[in-house]
């Protein structure tokens, strides 16, 4: 529920959100999950961490084992200790 611009609407990500959810982060207009395995899945305003770029996609795909944010943009902490970010860059 709340304005699907803000990811009131699940959208594309619905389907993997159904089950595995170990915890969900937030934006200000956005959210990301991070499910068993350590994927990272995002919904909301694209423009404010809502939607992942192809290049950091891949690299979210397992081992994230937290996830920070702030009001536009996302910071996944790897296995190994690589950050992947995403989000308003400004």
């Amino acid at each position: 529920w709340g304005a699907p611009e803000s990811g009131g609407d699940l959208g594309d990500a619905a389907p993997s959100l159904q089950r595995g959810v170990q915890r969900v982060y937030g934006t200000k207009h956005a959210f990301a999950a991070v499910l068993e395995g350590g994927k990272v899945v995002a919904w909301g305003n694209p423009n404010m961490g809502g939607l992942i770029p192809p290049v950091a996609a891949a690299a979210v795909e397992r081992d994230v084992l937290t996830v920070s944010s702030n009001i536009g943009a996302f910071a996944a902490l790897k296995e190994g200790g690589v950050v992947i970010t995403w989000g308003d860059a400004k």
